[in-house]
């Protein structure tokens, strides 16, 4: 796992081969395929521990937030997030990079895991509405769009457009906020 985790967030995904990966953690080809069906495998794995942190972290910031404080609560939230993802970068450029368009069934994987980011949007607003913050409208597509335009975000951070942590946290958290006060 630690060197799954070092090689696909350094070299990509497509770059490291399982010699690679058994070479970094000084084990046999043997040994990795009484773990690991194959490379995709591992990966899903990785991909799985780092968003199991990560939605741990925003459900625990979430709980300390303050109940009527609308952009209180995105700002935890999404702190949360962004520091699961940036505090170490190779887990974002896993999460947002390196898993998608592996194939089928790793896109079929995916796809529930930004649902589960995008659940807990959707209950903040509805949330939110019951206490009056926001109206009261289906906030289920501008949470899969808020989610999925945050990891397209980070792609931008870890690619060529440098950003301070804090700064990206209160330019989400705004977006946020704005969409869900929106109408």
């Amino acid at each position: 796992m630690a060197a799954g985790l070092k090689l696909f967030g350094k070299d990509g995904y497509g770059s490291t081969s399982i010699e690679a990966l058994c070479a970094a953690a000084r084990v046999t080809t043997r040994h990795f395929y009484e773990e690991f069906k194959h490379r995709e495998t591992l990966l899903a794995v990785i991909y799985d521990q780092i968003l199991s942190d990560a939605l741990s972290a925003v459900e625990l910031a979430l709980a300390d937030a303050p109940e009527d404080d609308l952009y209180a609560r995105a700002r935890a939230g999404v702190a949360a997030f962004v520091h699961a993802m940036l505090d170490d970068p190779r887990r974002a450029r896993i999460v947002c990079v390196e898993v998608v368009g592996v194939s089928a069934r790793l896109e079929k994987h995916r796809r529930p895991a930004l649902h589960r980011f995008a659940h807990i949007v959707e209950n903040e607003a509805r949330r939110a509405a019951g206490k009056g913050l926001i109206s009261d409208r289906d906030p289920g597509l501008a949470a899969v769009a808020l989610v999925g335009g945050t990891y397209e975000v980070l792609v931008e951070v870890l690619g060529k457009r440098k950003v301070a942590t804090d700064e990206l946290i209160e330019e989400l958290s705004r977006f946020f906020v704005a969409v869900a006060s929106a109408g």
